[in-house]
C-alpha cells in the first residue's frame, strides 16, 4: 500500500533526479540527513533556489521564509518534513 508520505517522498526524489541528476537510490538514511551543500551531496547555494521553486511548484505550496532564514531548508529529510508541515498547515 502506497501512503501519502511515500508519494511525497517519491515526488521529492523525482525533483532531485530531474533537476540535479541525483537518483532516488542515492537517498539512503545518511545521505537524506546530509546538508545539501556538503561534499556528500555537492549542491551549490544557487541550487537551493531552484530547489525551493521546484518544491513549491510540485507540491503547490509556499515555503515560509522562516525555514530558509533558520537554515532548515538544507537536507532531503528536512525539506520533506517542511513539505508535510506546509501541506498540513494549508489543509487546516
Amino acid at each position: 500500500m502506497i501512503t501519502d508520505l511515500t508519494l511525497k517522498d517519491k515526488k521529492l526524489k523525482k525533483i532531485f533526479c530531474d533537476r540535479f541528476k541525483i537518483e532516488s537510490k542515492f537517498w539512503n538514511e545518511d545521505n537524506a540527513k546530509a546538508h545539501l551543500l556538503s561534499s556528500t551531496i555537492g549542491l551549490a547555494p544557487r541550487d537551493l533556489i531552484y530547489l525551493l521553486f521546484d518544491v513549491e511548484k510540485e507540491f503547490d505550496i509556499k515555503i515560509e521564509d522562516k525555514y530558509i532564514v533558520s537554515g532548515e531548508f538544507c537536507s532531503f529529510n528536512n525539506i520533506k518534513n517542511i513539505i508535510l508541515e506546509q501541506l498540513n498547515t494549508e489543509e487546516n
